[in-house]
């Protein structure tokens, strides 16, 4: 192509070849192209809803004695929704980042607060009875019915679990079991879009892969994860096309956690169990990659 032409001239002349060699009329075409290729990929970007990247605050929804959220909207306008549930650290700056991560890639982000209503102090490695995957699912329900009723969100909503939080979403999308917990109906369930679980405690009860899930799901196993130990996510579930489920070998829990210098250590005491959480490449790049792809195949 013309475009090709003139830069291989250019690179020649940095060179000490002579640049009279390229017509001006190639010249003027090489421009022409780039600009045109310039201005196709912005409205590409624009269009897509993917070029605000700053993230606007708006009032949540607080359950007195159950929940509160913080939401970060993509925008002003219209877009599909994202609720995230964090572990048993509690809600912190990893649920905030992600949230901003959907921000800039169009989705709003309502981040749920399981503890704070609750008094429940954080509990890495151990289960509190109050934040239970069946009462996660209650939250992330009574979140969404608040989600639909807003003016800036579009359709269905989608959900990402990390950790206890993953164990939630879990059971949330898991077709068999969800409608046994109080006061889940089935007409709840077509609020969900898309559900994603990370590294979850698939050993507490509800929390292994949903089995047939009835709206589209993934779960992102850690397989060197001595928190949330990935033998038990092999089992009770059976697959059918709403389910993909991506091992990630040597990842160890929280693989996603973008925070600079974070990194935790601990024992279970259960099973006296050392474990590390920390970010792990490429495990991090790919997993994000897949969640956002998915979310918008899904939602958009």
């Amino acid at each position: 192509m013309p475009a090709l032409t003139v830069s291989r001239s250019i690179v020649g002349t940095t060179m000490g070849r002579t640049f009279s060699a390229v017509p001006y009329t190639y010249l003027k075409r090489g421009v022409y192209y780039f600009v045109m290729l310039c201005l196709s990929l912005y409205a590409s970007t624009c269009l897509s809803g993917n070029w605000n990247q700053k993230s606007i605050s708006s009032p949540g929804i607080k359950v007195e004695g159950q929940l509160s959220t913080e939401v970060l909207l993509a925008g002003n306008k219209p877009a599909p929704s994202v609720i995230l549930s964090h572990g048993g650290g509690g809600k912190w700056e990893h649920q905030i980042r992600w949230a901003k991560t959907l921000n800039k890639n169009g989705f709003h982000a309502i981040i749920i607060d399981h503890f704070t209503q609750r008094n429940v102090m954080p509990h890495v490695g151990k289960v509190n009875p109050k934040t239970l995957p069946k009462e996660r699912v209650k939250d992330l329900v009574k979140v969404a019915k608040w989600v639909s009723q807003q003016s800036w969100n579009q359709d269905k909503i989608g959900v990402i679990g990390f950790s206890q939080g993953g164990s939630g979403a879990n059971l949330l999308a898991n077709t068999r079991e969800v409608t046994k917990v109080d006061g889940i109906q089935e007409h709840d369930l077509a609020l969900f879009g898309a559900i994603v679980s990370y590294y979850p405690g698939c050993a507490i009860a509800g929390g292994t892969p949903p089995d047939l899930p009835y709206v589209p799901t993934i779960v992102h196993i850690a397989m060197n994860d001595g928190l949330a130990d990935p033998f038990w996510c092999q089992s009770g579930y059976r697959k059918n096309e709403n389910l993909t489920i991506y091992k990630y070998e040597n990842a160890p829990h929280s693989f996603d956690v973008e925070v600079p210098g974070w990194r935790k250590t601990g024992i279970i005491p259960a099973v006296n169990r050392p474990w590390v959480a920390e970010r792990h490449e490429p495990s991090n790049t790919l997993s994000r990659k897949r969640t956002l792809s998915f979310l918008n195949d899904h939602l958009y």
